[in-house]
């Protein structure tokens, strides 16, 4: 499991959901106001794992790494 694989299903699941639920203009706005909020999502996620203490629980308790790889 990585930070890649997490934000990367919704982002493969919203281009399925793309492919078939688009059929006319109305459902495409509609569905590029849920992309926006999706990957607005992601890109908050990945900022707060990134640039918060949050990230390093991320690492050391849901990933597993070991606390000697913890940079400093």
């Amino acid at each position: 499991m990585s930070i890649l694989g997490i934000t990367e299903r919704p982002a493969v699941l919203l281009r399925q959901t793309c492919s078939t639920l688009v059929r006319d203009r109305l459902s495409f706005r509609a569905l590029t106001a849920v992309s926006l909020y999706v990957l607005g999502a992601i890109f908050l996620i990945g900022a707060v794992i990134s640039y918060t203490p949050a990230g390093l629980w991320v690492f050391l308790r849901l990933f597993g790494v070991d606390a000697a790889s913890k940079p400093t």
